[in-house]
């Protein structure tokens, strides 16, 4: 037995270590042969790594159901084949899709001692190669980042700031051979790997932990714990990445949030597949429905409207899954349905395509249109203004602040980081110091959030709520959203304040007025987001401007620029921003849990919202039933899929793409008037 467990410890440190050493040599830069490879791999031809890429997704979408039939030989081979075409898309993709390509390469090791497991080390006991895998892979994780930080103390020859690159990557970089975003994550693999391990020795140690309980009811009790820290953490690492891209977006820094958003639904998807396997489907659903709150998000994901989403995101996975199941079916005769397709096949096609045609319509306009349309206002402001007096320009940048927050879809720090960089530049142009312009800044932006709060709550979500179908879509007859209106509705408290400061802005907002909350006790609520989110953000903008345009201290010392201080302080902003996040969300969690049957009988005044509910059901019946797909003609079912094409956002994805030079609101400065004018963004940086 002890030679067993010697043998655990040994197979999975030597398993893990091993790929993670092999990939950061490849793809890091600390290590001197990585742009080499990257050379070899950009003169690969395009086409030649999304084929690679289909012919993964189809072996992956094979392997949960072929382990149904497939037996011994066959299905490993299937599984090396399909690891083997993983790898090698990712590398091959690592130019234009850097961040699909490390966390690929990164769990290498811990399938291939998934696949020693299953194949050779059977006899040895459950609880010890979990125990042994958890410390191989913190192990690794400790030494991935100890490598990275050695790396960024010493050094290497014409560094001048501790994040600049190594100039092999610089000089591909200004050639135009690879861009800003995959020079990034290579000077960030080590640290990035490290975190992605530490998730997995996390994961690791909750089934050791799961096996090492003996009574049914302490294993139901520790996977509902265990899964709601496992999905906390990752909503906390995805959050702090997406913000942080948020707020860094610069003409040098391209936009990483949709990167950040794929990794985060991976994860997700990731842990859902993790979780079957481990505690099985009965348990997980066991203690799921011993959980309202679970079961209220249960009823949510069973709305058309998710499902319109999903297939949004996934329309391609969901091909490529449904014609492996077509062809794996043709070969194998009529197997029985695999879990997804029997799923998919419950559901009502053309209501599901034409929701999912306006969300994509939704998210072209809110977020890809207004986005840069904000840029570009942004950046024209930026411009316009610089040469005013601080008084005038705190005013102008005031007036577009507060009509940029009234659209719903426009997030708040960047519009702080830019109040700081534009009215610290005018006030310290005019003779002011450094800290009064920071804290005029400040004064400016709070003030500015206040009015916007009190303004969306009377001008917008009073005539609002006067709407039956604003109520009624809002579902604020539901219990989830009666724990929001409970939780606003109190006077003072940890949970109001967390709700009004970490939430969406507008949304929040709105759903005051709507409420028909006193303004004062809403605004004085709001005013913690003078510490948690203005003045962080304002002294970014700050710190940024002083950093970028050579601006120097009071004192005449160093720049700012080498010690990073605008890094930290968008890490500070985007961090405090998902601390209150998250404790809004456990707060409004646990006020559902603590009165669920309160909250879930019917009120009186909520009478007329649930028969509008009962003959929209019917009607949704009736629609179904006339527009099944079925009995769809020809004509109509080309008509509701052809413009799919046109709009599915995986078309570019899949598409080979050139690294180009992107724009954003600090791309137009005072000093650059007469090199670039704002209003080519719109050319530089189309939709």
């Amino acid at each position: 037995m002890k030679q067993l467990e010697v043998t655990a410890y040994v197979v999975t440190a030597l398993g893990t270590a091993i790929p993670l050493w092999i990939v950061l040599s490849a793809f890091s830069q600390i290590s001197p042969h990585s742009a080499k490879l990257v050379v070899h791999i950009l003169d690969v031809p395009p086409l030649v790594p999304r084929v690679l890429f289909v012919l993964s997704g189809i072996g992956a979408a094979a392997l949960p159901n072929a382990a149904w039939t497939l037996q011994g030989r066959l299905y490993w081979a299937l599984w090396s084949v399909t690891l083997t075409l993983v790898v090698c898309s990712a590398t091959l993709l690592s130019p234009s899709k850097p961040c699909l390509t490390m966390p690929c390469l990164t769990i290498v090791g811990p399938a291939l001692l998934y696949a020693l497991r299953e194949l050779v080390l059977k006899e040895i006991d459950s609880v010890v190669w979990c125990r042994a895998q958890c410390m191989a892979t913190a192990g690794a994780s400790s030494l991935s980042m100890l490598a990275w930080i050695t790396w960024i103390a010493v050094g290497f020859p014409g560094r001048e700031r501790w994040f600049d690159w190594p100039p092999e990557f610089g000089d591909l970089y200004l050639q135009g051979r690879i861009s800003w975003k995959f020079s990034f994550i290579l000077w960030s693999s080590a640290p990035g790997c490290s975190v992605l391990l530490a998730l997995l020795a996390v994961v690791y140690w909750v089934r050791l932990t799961y096996l090492s309980l003996h009574t049914e009811d302490d294993r139901n009790a520790f996977i509902g714990t265990s899964v709601k820290q496992l999905l906390g953490c990752l909503v906390a690492v995805a959050m702090t990445v997406w913000i942080g891209a948020s707020l860094s977006i610069t003409a040098e820094r391209e936009d990483m949030r949709d990167e950040t958003i794929f990794m985060a639904c991976m994860a997700f998807l990731g842990l859902g597949l993790w979780m079957r396997r481990t505690y099985g489907e009965k348990a997980v659903f066991a203690v799921v429905g011993q959980s309202s709150a679970a079961n209220e998000a249960l009823a949510i994901l069973e709305s058309s409207w998710v499902k319109a989403f999903i297939l949004m995101v996934g329309a391609v996975p969901l091909l490529v899954y449904a014609a492996t199941y077509g062809l794996y079916s043709r070969l194998r005769g009529s197997p029985k349905p695999w879990p997804l397709i029997e799923t998919l096949g419950g559901w009502h096609w053309t209501d599901v395509i034409v929701k999912a045609l306006w969300l994509i319509v939704l998210y072209v306009f809110l977020f890809v249109a207004m986005g840069k349309a904000t840029i570009v206002v942004l950046a024209v402001t930026n411009e316009t203004i610089s040469s005013w007096p601080v008084m005038a320009v705190s005013l102008a940048v005031f007036l577009v602040a507060l009509a940029l927050f009234m659209f719903p879809s426009t997030p708040g720090g960047p519009i702080y980081v830019l109040m700081g960089v534009v009215i610290v530049h005018s006030a310290e142009s005019q003779g002011w110091s450094s800290e009064a312009a920071v804290a005029w800044a400040t004064l400016v932006s709070f003030v500015m959030k206040l009015t916007f709060t009190a303004a969306a709550q009377k001008w917008i979500g009073e005539p609002m709520g006067k709407s039956d179908w604003v109520q009624q879509c809002i579902r604020i007859h539901t219990p989830y959203m009666r724990a929001v209106e409970q939780i606003l509705q109190e006077e003072t408290s940890v949970a109001k304040v967390a709700l009004l400061v970490g939430g969406p802005d507008w949304p929040i907002a709105v759903l005051c007025g709507i409420l028909e909350l006193p303004v004062a006790s809403v605004l004085w609520c709001v005013s913690p987001v003078l510490v948690q989110s203005v003045f962080p953000s304002v002294l970014a903008g700050a710190l940024l401007y002083w950093q970028q345009w050579g601006n120097r201290h009071k004192d005449g010392d160093a720049h700012v620029e080498e010690s990073g201080l605008a890094e930290v302080a968008l890490v500070i902003a985007g961090f405090l921003q998902l601390a209150v996040g998250l404790i809004a969300a456990l707060c409004v969690q646990e006020t559902l849990e603590a009165n669920f049957e309160q909250l879930s009988a019917r009120r009186p005044q909520d009478e007329w919202l649930h028969k509008l509910d009962e003959l929209d059901e019917a009607r949704e019946r009736r629609t179904i039933r006339l527009t099944s797909w079925e009995a769809l003609p020809n004509t109509l079912r080309t008509l509701v899929v052809d413009p799919w094409p046109s709009f599915s956002p995986w078309v570019g994805w899949l598409w080979p793409s050139r690294p180009s030079r992107q724009w954003a609101w600090a791309s137009t400065t005072p000093s650059s008037r007469s090199r670039r004018h704002p209003r080519r963004l719109v050319r530089q940086h189309p939709c």
